[in-house]
Parts: C-alpha cells; structure tokens; sequence
C-alpha cells in the first residue's frame, strides 16, 4: 500500500516551496536584468516604424510597439528600471527608518517624542499624497520621483522599528548589558538589530513589491520615469494607447509587474510566517 507523507512533512514541503520558487523567479528576473546587454535581440530605444504594432516573432520575440521597437528588449531593460529604482528606494527606505526608529525608541524622552510627532504628521496623509505635492515642488523626472518617493517611504519603518525597540529595551538581557557599563551603540549593534532583523526582512521584500507598483503607478500617471527610458509603468500606459489595435504592449510589461510583486509577496508571507514561528 501506498504511504501518506503526514500533514507535518506536507506542510514543511509546501513551505519550502514557497520560499524556493518566489527565490528562483527573483534571482532569474535579476540576472535578466544584470545580463541584458547580452540577452536583448534589440536596442530598445531604436525606433522602427516599419515594423510598429507586430506580433511575437523570431526577431521581436513579444512583438513591437507602436513605435517598432522590440517589447522583449524593453522588457528586459525595464527590470533595471523597474526593479533597480524599487529596491534602492526600499533599501534606504529601510535602513534610514530603522536608524531613526532605533535611536527614537532606545534613546526616548524629548527627542522621542520630537521624531514622532514629524513622523505622526507624515503618516496623517496619503503616501500617494505627499509624493503627488513633493514631485509638484520638485517637477517630474525619474530622479525627482526616486527622491520623492525616499523621502516619504522611511517614515512607515520608522514607526515599526521604534515600537519593536521600546519592547526590547525592558528586556532584562538589555537591562543588565546597561547595567555592566556597555555602551549604548554596542547594545543596539548586539542585542537590538539582531532581534529585529528578521521581523524586517520580511517587511523589506513585501515593501519592494508595493514600491514597483507605485514606481509604475507614478510613471503610468506621467510624473515617474520619462519616456523613452524603459520601465514597466512607462510601457504599460503606453500599451494602453494601442489596446484596441493589440494587446503585447500592454499585455507583458503587466505580466513583468505581476510576476514580480507576486513573487515578492509570497516570499515575503513565507518569511513572515517561518519569523512567526520562531
């Protein structure tokens, strides 16, 4: 007779794959990017409108665009973009809000209550918002949305890092370290950071997710990234100009972005939930 594998071993074997999969598509998606140079068919700002609005074929292996140039090569150049802009926005996102809600919460007393109250003030509006009012200021670009979208992205990490450091700090381990003369910066770098790592990693993968639909949203609206630069957002609206002529244009940078961010979410629950059960 056939052997049941019990539901524990089920369960730790669909776990792996959640992280294992999500991993494989993420490290593909950026060796397409790093390597795109040498796996575009095409230059993907050259335009040929001799060949505008054609099917997948072996030379255009997504099709063209309304402008001839090759999607597949646009696709693979807006990783860069796309993916590139998104986590270095979420990676100094994060270690800034870190390192603010680290010395908020550890510290405490006025300077506490001073960085909460700019971060309170921050968080009252719309995320949407406030980048929307500080590329206004600023003026649209790729580099003013990359700054603008920085400026406000810390603030949520901040908040998190604060409250997780002040749940530390009572910690008798924290305590004692103080106690025996260690020095503030040493009990943070060896007690705190490690301790919340974990818990913000997590957050950090999901976040670059909902940092590549923003990033896209941005330039879909027309303030992110400027045209010709490849990027998904970029593509997508343009997709949308010629959707009822064909659907390539719009249909593979939408994939690109789906596959990506659903990529980001799953490996980011499934490490949440291995943080959870430890």
């Amino acid at each position: 007779m056939r052997k049941l594998k019990p539901p524990k071993a089920k369960k730790r074997w669909a776990k792996t794959l959640g992280l294992v999969i999500p991993i494989i598509i993420l490290g593909l998606l950026c060796l397409a990017g790093i390597f795109c140079k040498q796996l575009a068919p095409n230059d993907p700002l050259e335009v040929d409108l001799a060949h505008q609005l054609e099917g997948p074929s072996r030379m255009f292996p997504m099709g063209t665009d309304k402008l001839g140039r090759c999607i597949f090569s646009r696709c693979l150049y807006g990783i860069r973009t796309s993916i590139g802009f998104s986590v270095l926005i979420s990676t100094i996102g994060v270690a800034l809000g870190i390192l603010i809600g680290v010395i908020s919460g550890y510290v405490g007393g006025a300077l506490d209550v001073v960085i909460m109250r700019i971060v309170d003030a921050l968080m009252s509006f719309p995320q949407l918002i406030l980048v929307l009012v500080l590329v206004g200021i600023m003026g649209g670009g790729t580099y003013q949305i990359v700054l603008a979208m920085l400026m406000v992205h810390w603030v949520w990490y901040a908040r998190i890092t604060r409250s997780m450091t002040i749940s530390l700090r009572e910690h008798n381990y924290i305590t004692a370290a103080r106690v025996s003369g260690t020095s503030s910066i040493k009990i943070i770098a060896k007690h705190i950071l490690p301790n919340i790592f974990s818990q913000m990693l997590a957050l950090y993968t999901m976040d670059i997710g909902s940092t590549i639909v923003g990033l896209s949203g941005f330039s879909y609206l027309g303030i992110g990234v400027t045209p010709p630069t490849p990027e998904w957002g970029v593509m997508i609206k343009e997709g949308c100009e010629v959707i009822r002529q064909t659907m390539g244009p719009l249909l593979w940078p939408s994939l690109m972005v789906c596959v990506s961010v659903l990529s980001l979410n799953v490996l980011g629950e499934n490490l949440r939930a291995r943080v959870d059960e430890n």
